[in-house]
């Protein structure tokens, strides 16, 4: 899946693959927040948030803006709708890199024009509608997954064709109805009553690979022998054959968008609502590779819904749009955020990476910057009060020990010693017990005696093959997971002399300056101010997270989180 979205993200660099709706903008419109936007700069979106978060009436405002539909034809009210639209609601997008807008006024409904088109009183918009702009943009191909049901379920649950409502009665109509079917295609086939089409052999292939099936043969049977209406059947061989009656529903789905979006037309605009329904997870993650394809050979832009963590967990995030609502019962929508927000969003459990820090201050800091960064819940943040010698000699060595992938250590950059060799570029002959000794010694400034490796062969532990694979899964782990925040200690980090003296004029700064660590400095100042050290920490903290956009060490410590997101969640 990965190799297929880089493979997008290269055709749409060099402008094989367009997008054809750029951006999209809700003004004073149902439970959006004013002036909500989505950017579509990506040829895949994936709309994901909790039910009634507004997904689907995005993607209903998407489609009101083809050629020949209205918004009136997806938003209307009934006697029992009362919606607390204030002013006029109003749309903005840009397609085929122009701009237009919708707006619905009092008088005359939804009324469409170009962006730049001002309709600013009800005379100037009566002479418009007059003579409007006609929309002409034509490409929008949707599909509502939850519309897609065989006839016999639109039968059994949904249609009252016989005097009788039990199960049974329905059953045996369906029974006789089949035959009925079937005369009518082996007899007329006229197209009247009754429709076949033999699914071919590529799109047999492809609704295998979804669905992990081995099917021979699929017929798609559309007739209107169920009440006079139209409905869909289909027919599976695989050894045996069986119709979608006795097959489930997600079998049904998949055969049906398979065979449908084969024809879809090149640069087309697909819409999909929910296109989870009915599968596992499994037959999920296979469906969005059949979509990357779609847009690899179709060239198309695809936007789809989901409440699914299959479908965002490993699409970049820029696809990732999360609907989300705020505490003022307002739909937001987070763009540019992994996939670990969608999870939050949705409620979907993971095990967050555990970050060990020196001291309480560091923790408060890189919480602080999770926060900022709309991070939360991603990360566990856990201090460890033995010291970094203690960490190192006993915690990373247990981490190394048994390949812990989910947890990393951020020390204090007084603890840092020196870069840490590569082994792999290192000769086989080379590493020995004495080579690979040295070199723990010198990332740490520890001599191995003082570590716990607990290698067999008695109390001085004579197992040197061990000891060389203990030592080697060490190393290793201490390039990769060991990293180091950028000053010698938290408190140099946020200690702003410069803000101090606009926040604590009254400080003695001569006093302040005489101490050489930050640490002793805040010491005094809250011995000054009569202020806990702890207070003063959260206000510089707070200025730290302010001036975010221009502290290196800042940038430094975010960095570190990114890495660890890339390390044990392939976030990059």
């Amino acid at each position: 899946m990965l190799s297929k979205i880089k493979t997008i993200e290269t055709l749409f660099s060099k402008g094989i693959i367009k997008v054809d709706l750029e951006y999209l903008k809700v003004n004073r419109f149902r439970q959006f927040e004013d002036n909500t936007c989505i950017n579509f700069n990506h040829p895949l979106t994936v709309l994901v948030g909790k039910n009634g978060s507004g997904k689907s009436t995005f993607l209903k405002l998407i489609k009101s803006i083809s050629k020949g539909r209205n918004p009136d034809y997806y938003f209307f009210e009934t006697e029992w709708d009362k919606f607390n639209d204030k002013g006029i609601s109003e749309f903005q997008y840009k397609i085929e890199g122009k701009e237009f807008k919708e707006s619905k006024t009092h008088h005359f409904g939804w009324v469409f024009s170009p962006f730049q088109k001002d309709l600013h009183s009800n005379k100037v918009i009566k002479a418009y509608v007059e003579q409007p702009e006609i929309k002409t943009y034509g490409k929008i191909v949707d599909i509502e997954f939850k519309s897609l049901i065989g006839s016999f379920e639109k039968n059994i649950f949904f249609d009252n064709q016989t005097t009788k409502t039990d199960l049974k009665s329905k059953a045996d109509y369906a029974k006789r109805v089949t035959k009925k079917v079937q005369q009518s295609i082996e007899t007329t086939n006229s197209g009247k009553k009754a429709t076949i089409l033999s699914i071919s052999k590529k799109n047999i292939s492809i609704v295998n690979k979804i669905l992990d099936k081995m099917y021979d043969e699929i017929k798609i049977i559309k007739h209107r022998f169920f009440n006079g209406t139209w409905g869909t059947s289909i027919i599976f061989r695989s050894g045996e054959q069986y119709s979608e009656a006795n097959s489930g529903s997600g079998e049904f789905i998949v055969a049906h968008v398979v065979e449908r979006l084969s024809s879809i037309p090149n640069n087309s605009l697909l819409l999909l609502d929910e296109p989870e329904l009915s599968l596992h997870p499994g037959a999920q993650k296979r469906l969005l590779e059949y979509f990357l394809d779609l847009i690899i050979n179709k060239k198309i832009q695809i936007i789809l819904s989901t409440h699914s963590p299959s479908f965002v967990e490993l699409v970049p995030n820029d696809c990732v749009k999360n609907f989300v609502i705020n505490a003022n019962n307002k739909v937001v929508v987070e763009q540019g955020v992994n996939y670990l927000n969608a999870f939050n969003n949705l409620e979907t459990s993971y095990d967050s990476p555990i970050i060990i820090v020196e001291d309480s201050l560091a923790k408060k800091i890189f919480e602080k910057i999770i926060e900022n960064e709309r991070l939360s819940g991603q990360f566990n943040v856990c201090y460890f009060s033995g010291g970094a010698s203690s960490i190192k000699t006993t915690l990373i060595t247990t981490a190394s020990k048994i390949d812990d992938d989910n947890r990393f250590f951020i020390l204090d950059g007084d603890m840092y010693k020196c870069d840490v060799t590569d082994l792999s570029e290192v000769a086989e002959i080379t590493k020995t017990t004495e080579y690979l000794e040295r070199e723990i010694n010198r990332i740490t400034g520890i001599r191995i005696k003082n570590f716990t490796f607990n290698v067999d062969g008695g109390v001085n532990g004579s197992n040197e093959s061990q000891k060389i694979e203990l030592y080697t899964k060490y190393i290793n782990f201490y390039k990769d997971k060991v990293l180091f925040i950028p000053k010698s200690i938290p408190e140099d980090i946020i200690y702003n002399r410069d803000y101090l003296t606009i926040i604590f004029p009254s400080v003695d700064l001569e006093l302040v300056d005489s101490f050489s660590d930050s640490k002793n400095k805040f010491k005094n100042i809250s011995e000054q101010l009569n202020i806990p050290v702890e207070t003063l920490y959260d206000v510089f903290i707070t200025d730290f997270i302010v001036n975010c956009g221009t502290n290196d060490s800042y940038k430094v410590m975010y960095e570190h989180l990114k890495k660890i997101l890339a390390l044990s969640k392939n976030i990059q």
